[in-house]
């Protein structure tokens, strides 16, 4: 998908969120993307799973309580 990203901060990821596209990333203050992320433990995940599972299941000791 092209899309003109238009980011705001998200404190609840902890990352600034695309609000066209939700796309979940690390960006500089002037919107550039330094880093994209592939899943938030807020459940968003570019391939359309539950990021917050996926990261569950990747690190088990994860404290759950910490996590939305």
């Amino acid at each position: 998908m092209n899309c003109n990203h238009t980011f705001v901060f998200t404190p609840n990821c902890g990352s600034h969120v695309c609000v066209r596209c939700e796309l979940h990333a690390h960006v500089t203050p002037d919107s550039e993307i330094t880093q994209e992320l592939a899943r938030c433990w807020c459940g968003w995940s570019a391939d359309g799973r539950n990021g917050y599972m996926d990261l569950v299941e990747l690190d088990p000791t994860l404290d759950e309580y910490y996590l939305p």
